[in-house]
């Protein structure tokens, strides 16, 4: 039976739970990055090769994506159900990400040739920049955010499995 059939509504809940997901995460995602190119821009000596809150970004939207994926399984019980909201989540937060420099390149054009990163640009070679950024990042986010969503449901599979199992065994858990 599928969630169409079943509750009658034209978008599953696992699809529903990414779509919400992605768009909070991508709302957030456009904050920072309005931020740290607008209010905090990083001077030229501040320019690090290797950024640990980069990485601590990458683990955070990971987490993310595997608890949307967990939400959407809890939602729907279906199969991939993880995957597909992981997925439309992935979608969502790199559509955002690629409108945000859309926005940043176009209408704060002044401000972002003044960071270290873009000293040498020209308003052509930005939307150069933006041009790939539109075929690349939707790509390479869409597939990642749908296995880490799917990783996520998984656990919450497994959690149901030894629920199931162990229901009523173990004193204190029911």
């Amino acid at each position: 039976m599928t969630d169409m059939e079943r509750d009658g509504r034209l978008i599953n809940s696992a699809t529903r739970q990414g779509l919400y997901g992605g768009l909070l995460l991508g709302a957030a995602e456009m904050a920072v990055l309005f931020v740290s190119n607008l209010v905090l821009p990083a001077a030229a000596y501040q320019w690090p090769g290797r950024d640990p809150v980069g990485f601590g970004l990458l683990a955070l939207y990971a987490a993310a994506f595997v608890m949307i994926g967990a939400r959407g399984e809890l939602r729907a019980g279906t199969g991939w159900a993880g995957a597909r909201a992981g997925a439309v989540a992935g979608f969502v937060v790199a559509t955002l990400f690629v409108a945000t420099f859309a926005i940043l390149f176009t209408a704060f054009y002044p401000t972002m040739i003044q960071e270290p990163g873009h000293l040498d640009d020209t308003h052509a070679s930005l939307n150069g920049m933006l041009l790939q950024l539109v075929f690349v990042v939707p790509v390479l986010v869409t597939p990642i955010a749908a296995l880490l969503g799917e990783f996520g449901g998984l656990l919450v599979m497994a959690r149901r499995g030894w629920q199931a199992r162990g229901a009523g065994t173990r004193p204190g858990h029911r």
